[in-house]
């Protein structure tokens, strides 16, 4: 093993053993409290820091938001300068300091307190202010940092974030949050999107739905097939109800099996009498499924709804656009 990559796997050592060993020393009864607090909490979470804690603070609030709680960042110079005011006695202060004993925490603690606030801290220092003034402590205490100058935070922070990720997932165990909540307040992801985006969504509908009749002639369906160009054209009824597709692939097959007689054709004569379907409210990743997950793939979907009626079609190039 190189010197390169003793140091590199030293580095995750370091830091992993600082979590294990916080792990180790937890208090039960602690923990519980905490976590009740946070959940039943009717006001705001405040995650706060300075420094390399501000960033773990930010990551945190942004976390618990994510999953539908109500959630901020505040940095403790911008809480002695106004942002004090926000932070109210129905609300929980997490405060992050490896050495608890920061100066702006000697002009914050005191009014919280007054407020009524419940303070957790989660520090380095079980002797330092901020341990003293908080309710509840979770020690981010470690030997020693990753860092071979011993001047980077690195194990301390880690371990700060592995406390403050703990505090979050608890959140989402133990108040059943639900996928479909992460979703609502992550409309333009990929998950949210997989969770919400519905075939209604990303449909072809009318006017601009290719169908015919089943008496329509081989010209005729050429011509819905051209323009628009979805790939398909749908075989209704006079009440639009669907009696089968016909796609590029149908067509090709038709010329190959009907040869010359293929102009006297009809519709119905090359149509895919009751091909899959889906309806408007499906989940758009489960259309997506539908069309893949099959012994033959296909790249288009009609939409019927409740009384069988043709209401759009749905493309995978559609769906696939609509994830991206």
């Amino acid at each position: 093993m190189n010197k390169e990559i003793s140091f590199f796997e030293s580095v995750l050592i370091a830091e992993s053993q600082a979590i294990q060993k916080a792990a180790a020393r937890l208090n039960s009864e602690t923990i519980k409290e905490i976590i009740e607090a946070v959940i039943r909490t009717k006001g705001v979470v405040y995650f706060a820091g300075v420094g390399k804690s501000a960033f773990i603070a930010r990551k945190a609030a942004s976390s618990l938001r994510s999953v539908g709680r109500k959630s901020h960042f505040l940095s403790f110079p911008e809480m002695l300068h106004g942002d004090l005011g926000a932070v109210s006695g129905s609300d929980i202060f997490i405060a992050i300091s490896h050495s608890g004993g920061a100066e702006e925490l000697k002009s914050i603690l005191p009014i919280l307190n007054e407020r009524g606030v419940a303070v957790i801290a989660i520090t380095g220092n079980q002797d330092g202010y901020l341990a003293k003034m908080a309710k509840w402590v979770l020690s981010s205490a470690i030997d020693e940092e990753a860092c071979p100058l011993s001047l980077l935070p690195s194990s301390s922070t880690t371990l700060a974030l592995a406390l403050c990720d703990a505090i979050v997932l608890s959140v989402v165990k133990f108040a059943e949050v639900k996928k479909e909540d992460f979703a609502k307040n992550h409309p333009a992801g990929f998950l949210g999107k997989k969770l919400t985006l519905k075939v209604r969504d990303l449909m072809h509908q009318a006017p601009n739905l290719p169908m015919v009749f089943p008496d329509a002639s081989f010209l005729s369906v050429i011509q819905a097939l051209t323009s628009p160009s979805l790939g398909a054209v749908i075989v209704v009824d006079s009440e639009q109800k669907m009696l089968g597709i016909i796609t590029d692939g149908d067509l090709r097959r038709a010329l190959e099996k009907f040869a010359e007689a293929i102009p006297s054709r009809l519709a119905s004569d090359f149509m895919t009498i009751n091909p899959i379907s889906t309806s408007p409210e499906v989940l758009a990743f489960d259309a997506l499924e539908m069309m893949e997950n099959r012994p033959s793939q296909i790249s288009v979907l009609p939409v019927v709804d409740s009384t069988g009626k043709t209401v759009g079609l749905l493309r995978l190039h559609d769906v696939v656009r609509g994830y991206l």
